[in-house]
């Protein structure tokens, strides 16, 4: 039997949530969505988008490729100013119109300026690595090529099991690995059990 004043519990209820829409260059899309994700956001959709803007909006912003992708995400309200703190950008959560479409504006700009930034890095990889890379690309570029040109074919066959069994007998063929006397029970599995 209880003794004492009996306590009554609030009932609080959850952060409200906020549709977050970001337009993005479709390359880019698994960028933004570990950031939105990283914001605790655990439901989003990214769908191919097409005549988002104007061309000279586009070109502006610096998003010149047409190839651009609509992310719609569900986010908690109070997520929004960690956000831009991650990013280092100046805004508030106030939840007006404009207000949204400017932190919007900056959160592309910065990601286009880090991105601007990473250019020559990449270049200077890509020029120390250029021997590398021409004699990989000698090496496996048919088989590159081979299969690249199977990813978007349908067949009754599994096209896994198919290239598995031909980049084995390729690099055999070029010595490049030895031989694998189980291999044949591992494409069965793949292909009887797997897929």
């Amino acid at each position: 039997m209880a003794t004492g004043p009996s306590t009554y519990v609030k009932n609080i209820a959850p952060e409200k949530l906020e549709l977050l829409i970001a337009i993005v260059n479709a390359p880019k899309v698994r960028f933004y969505t570990n950031l939105i994700q990283s914001s605790e956001a655990n439901l989003y959709l990214a769908v191919q988008a097409s005549g988002t803007s104007e061309k000279a909006i586009m070109n502006y912003l610096g998003l010149n490729q047409s190839n651009r992708s609509a992310i719609f995400s569900v986010v908690r309200e109070d997520k929004l100013k960690d956000l831009l703190v991650t990013l280092q950008l100046e805004g508030e959560n106030s939840h007006m119109a404009n207000d949204d479409i400017l932190a919007t504006f900056n959160v592309v700009n910065s990601c286009y300026q880090r991105g601007k930034q990473l250019i020559e890095e990449q270049h200077s990889f890509l020029q120390h690595y250029a021997s590398l890379a021409a004699r990989f690309r000698h090496l496996y570029g048919n088989l590159y090529s081979h299969t690249r040109q199977l990813l978007y074919q349908r067949s009754a066959d599994s096209h896994l099991v198919t290239e598995m069994q031909n980049v084995y007998e390729q690099l055999r063929e070029i010595r490049r690995i030895g031989e694998i006397p189980k291999l044949p029970y591992i494409l069965a599995y793949f292909s009887e059990d797997m897929l």
